[in-house]
């Protein structure tokens, strides 16, 4: 890995961004030191592993860099080694896809990434049970009947949702598309049950 080339990770927190430079030249000795010979670009936004070259080596100083939370972090790193992208953190962990126990790694971090999404899916449907008990709607709320009546007028003499939306929502009625479409499907469903 010696010769090869890498790309400085660092999307700033709120208070590094006047530090930015500092922190990039930083990384940069840090990454010398581990036989990274050139650094060929600085990622200064959050991306996706899937915007990053094939097979690259990318160098980080912080695994709160990858993402806000745990589970995060763990996605982008599965993602980036699913890739074959080799990703550093001087000082914490090399992961390289040159090592013999990468499959591994990468299963372990993908067995997280799904612990946290199923753990983050029960404590929202948990909350969502809750609310209903103490009586909170939950929820869109429902359109009243006079909201549907002007949905089925306008979009009858328009012929489009996109401009019924536009329609509806200069004359003051705050309705999307998928609410627009929502009752012309029911209304169709009724009208093809009264035949």
């Amino acid at each position: 890995m010696g010769n090869r080339k890498a790309i400085l990770y660092l999307p700033p927190y709120a208070h590094e961004h006047d530090r930015l430079k500092e922190l990039e030249g930083k990384l940069t000795a840090e990454a010398r030191k581990l036989g990274i010979r050139e650094v060929v670009d600085t990622i200064v936004k959050k991306i996706k592993p899937g915007d990053l070259p094939l097979g690259s080596i990318v160098v980080t100083d912080s695994s709160a860099r990858l993402g806000r939370k745990v589970g995060e972090a763990a996605a982008w790193l599965g993602a980036a080694l699913q890739r074959g992208i080799n990703v550093i953190m001087p000082g914490y962990f090399t992961l390289q896809t040159t090592d013999p126990t990468y499959h591994k790694v990468a299963a372990v971090l993908d067995t997280l990434n799904r612990t946290a999404n199923l753990h983050r899916a029960k404590r929202v449907s948990e909350g969502v049970f809750l609310s209903r008990q103490r009586g909170v709607p939950v929820g869109r709320p429902p359109l009243n009947e006079q909201t549907r009546d002007l949905i089925v007028e306008t979009y009858a003499r328009i012929g489009s949702v996109r401009g019924s939306v536009r329609s509806l929502r200069a004359k003051g009625v705050n309705v999307g598309r998928s609410s627009v479409q929502r009752v012309l499907a029911a209304v169709k469903k009724d009208k093809g049950g009264d035949k």
